[in-house]
């Protein structure tokens, strides 16, 4: 099974390569399919994730130096490409109770073990795969690795953990707090919601636990409250945002084609879309009767301005379930109502990951806010110039 993965990835890469410029998408797709393809072979029996993983990633990389096009870029859709092979199979198996509500949340959470086991064992296999490469290369992986395992916090259990430190490190540095939390809170909103059906429910549990851990992690800090609540509220806003603009995009896609989707689930969109800017509210009430008073004003402030205003969340979300209902409409569904028409104890290593992924996610934060700085700065000289 092993070699027959990596003999097709060896041959797809060589192959692209021959035709022309691979680009990291391509890459990544190359490597997901076969790793994919890895797994379902091996059905129940026993698959020695880590060792899927780490092969895959080798053979990957080793193809890359030879193309000599071993960049970074390369190199993080490898890693992810094999991560995302690994993990096919459980996150349609999760999506999947999701959607129809089977059984219970302890048959849901038993998948969402069941795949925070694979993803760690597949990423500890990838990250093996760095030992036999040279020092550029070693970095390149671990890097990909850490920020393929960023991108799955929620899932390892790890996103609050995260949070906490990464804030914290903000707090250390003493600068442009506000929004270095706002990044932070985008990004681990964002990465929790990415996968799956954008539930109601899910939605508010991820908003919830993301601005109440910024929060904590200032109070325990006993510094920039007021700054840290702001970032945290705007950031994990522009987060669920940016989750419902991919509902969009998908409801766009089968709009626009003939794919096929569950009448129910997109019924349920809807009524989750209509609701999404009122639960965001009533998370920040919430959180207003228990905290501290700094929070507490921040809070307050920000749900009026949220009510005396359109905000971006209720205008995307309300755009977003109109087409839903024009998806619903075109398939002859007589759907028209609507809810709107109707009224781990941390051990060392635990501690270790949760640096790395805090480390990470600080640097994503920097870069995207001095490129920011960089876009004002580069726009306020054209402004001089005319």
């Amino acid at each position: 099974m092993l070699d027959k993965m990596k003999k097709e990835i060896s041959q797809d890469i060589k192959k692209a390569y021959s035709a022309g410029k691979v680009d990291a998408d391509k890459l990544k797709a190359i490597v997901e399919d076969a790793v994919s393809k890895a797994i379902k072979n091996a059905g129940s029996g026993v698959t020695d994730v880590s060792e899927i993983s780490k092969e895959a990633v080798s053979s990957a990389v080793s193809e890359l130096e030879i193309a000599k096009d071993a960049t970074k870029e390369h190199i993080e859709a490898a890693v992810s490409g094999a991560i995302d092979g690994i993990s096919e199979i459980s996150k349609e198996s999760i999506n999947n109770i999701d959607i129809e509500l089977l059984k219970t949340k302890y048959k849901l959470q038993e998948q969402r073990d069941a795949l925070a086991i694979k993803l760690k064992d597949g990423l500890s296999g990838a990250k093996e795969a760095a030992s036999s490469f040279s020092d550029d290369i070693k970095g390149n992986i671990e890097d990909s690795v850490t920020h393929t395992k960023l991108k799955s916090a929620e899932i390892l259990g790890l996103m609050k953990e995260t949070i906490n430190q990464s804030v914290k490190s903000v707090i250390e540095e003493g600068s442009d707090v506000e929004q270095k939390v706002t990044q932070i809170t985008k990004e681990a909103t964002q990465n929790a919601l990415i996968n799956g059906r954008l539930s109601l429910e899910k939605a508010k549990e991820v908003a919830e636990a993301v601005i109440t851990e910024a929060i904590t992690a200032a109070q325990e800090a006993g510094k920039n409250v007021e700054d840290i609540t702001k970032g945290a509220i705007k950031g994990t806003e522009e987060g669920l945002v940016q989750a419902v603009e991919k509902t969009k995009a998908k409801l766009l896609d089968a709009k626009q084609s003939t794919k096929d989707f569950i009448e129910e689930d997109v019924k349920e969109t809807i009524e989750d879309l209509e609701a999404v800017e009122d639960a965001f509210l009533d998370i920040l009430n919430s959180l207003a009767t228990k905290t501290t008073e700094a929070s507490k004003a921040v809070l307050e402030s920000s749900i009026k301005e949220i009510k005396d205003t359109t905000s971006d969340l209720k205008e995307m979300a309300t755009g977003t379930a109109e087409i839903a209902v024009e998806c619903l409409k075109e398939r002859g569904s007589e759907f028209a109502s609507s809810a709107k028409e109707k009224a781990l104890e941390a051990s060392e290593t635990l501690k270790e990951e949760i640096k790395d992924l805090s480390e990470k996610m600080l640097n994503i934060t920097k870069g995207a806010f001095n490129g920011m700085v960089d876009g004002a700065k580069k726009a306020m000289n054209k402004d001089g110039e005319k």
